[in-house]
């Protein structure tokens, strides 16, 4: 396998000379940009648009700039431009909210891009060959239509998955309800992260750029958590070393973070950071010592003296959490009752309450939230 290329540059803010200049130092890093982004080719841009209420400055939702950016960066290569995503939300019109909350139609009209909202756009039925919990799964026409895809994601934290970026990027090329399926199947983090794998393995990006110019850290990400500024652009043709990258960043070897691990082991791209080749600054001056992060706790010494088929199911006995609700913050929009996969939430007596018995702790309800008033506790 070709040696990939993980592209690290340094990006103060938001500006748009900042992340201009961020953007081309992290591409032109990477020789084959040229060939992917040659005039007359369809790309679709795939940014992270979790949220339909939370603004950019939370750290939900990929940062507009990022995306106004690379959409002028593709259009000066004579590319025909997409963008395009699923919202998190299963409310009616989540999408459209989601887009103009980014500001996509704005930048749409800016550089001349088009917009695909994958919930309203024709999708098709595909095979997941040698998938581990899907057999097939429905995606957007313009996902399987474009010839090149740049995947957008956020760098954030992630309860179940320990933090999501890349890889766990493409579960939004699932148009709307679909996604709730997807969960009801894989109620369990090693199997979310399994079936996450599987749509990965289907919708497979050619190009990573990932916003971490200001990420998400805490124990309730990936729309709960804070903001933290780091000030990185990272960028990749391979998505997992992206994130395996992305990872040792936040502290986590590639083997902890189970969407990392699967698609190394399923050979969709390369986790072991002594065969990536950084370009930009070193991990070792990077990292973030105090970046705080749903710890992998025991898994740390499980993955070391035990068989990973036998970590994988008691990390999932381990893994047992419930969502608990600020009841004075909560507005009783009901977002989290329509996105609860199990109708585990309730309205009672006034107040939202979650029946143990049902809730599969797939934190739905948490990313669908507006207002943080969901966390989860075991």
């Amino acid at each position: 396998m070709i040696q990939p290329i993980v592209s690290i540059a340094r990006c103060r803010d938001y500006s748009t000379s900042s992340v201009s200049q961020a953007l081309q130092q992290s591409l032109e890093a990477m020789p084959e940009v040229n060939s992917l982004l040659t005039a007359g080719k369809t790309v679709l841009l795939k940014p992270n648009l979790l949220s339909a209420s939370q603004p950019p400055q939370n750290a939900v939702n990929t940062h507009p700039q990022i995306i106004k950016s690379v959409a002028v960066y593709c259009k000066e290569k004579g590319c025909r431009v997409l963008i395009g995503d699923s919202c998190g939300s299963l409310s009616e019109g989540s999408t459209n909210k989601a887009l103009q909350v980014t500001g996509v139609p704005a930048i749409a009209r800016q550089t001349g891009a088009e917009i695909v909202n994958f919930d309203t756009s024709p999708s098709v039925v595909v095979a997941v060959d040698n998938g581990k919990i899907l057999r097939e799964v429905s995606i957007c026409n313009s996902v399987r239509e474009a010839d090149v895809i740049i995947t957008l994601p956020k760098l954030k934290t992630h309860g179940l998955t320990l933090m999501t970026g890349a890889i766990k990027n493409q579960f939004g090329t699932i148009p709307g309800r679909g996604k709730k399926e997807v969960h009801l199947k894989a109620p369990k983090p090693s199997q979310l992260a399994e079936a996450v794998v599987d749509i990965f393995s289907v919708t497979k990006p050619h190009l990573a750029i990932m916003d971490a110019v200001v990420a998400m850290e805490g124990k309730n990400g990936p729309a709960g958590g804070v903001p933290r500024k780091i000030g990185l652009i990272i960028s990749s043709p391979d998505a997992v070393a992206l994130d395996a990258v992305a990872g040792e960043i936040l502290g986590y070897s590639p083997r902890h973070v189970g969407t990392t691990y699967s698609a190394f082991q399923r050979g969709l791209g390369v986790a072991n950071l002594e065969d990536i080749k950084i370009s930009g600054p070193p991990i070792e001056d990077l990292r973030l010592d105090n970046f705080q992060r749903p710890s992998p706790g025991m898994r740390r010494l499980l993955w070391r003296i035990v068989p990973a088929a036998v970590v994988k199911t008691v990390i999932g006995l381990m893994s047992a959490k419930y969502p608990k609700i600020r009841q004075k913050r909560c507005i009783k929009c009901h977002e989290c009752i329509i996105n609860c996969p199990t109708n585990a939430l309730k309205l009672n007596e006034g107040n939202i309450q979650c029946d143990k018995k049902s809730c599969i702790g797939c934190y739905c309800c948490l990313e669908a939230c507006p207002c943080k008033a969901i966390y989860f506790r075991a």
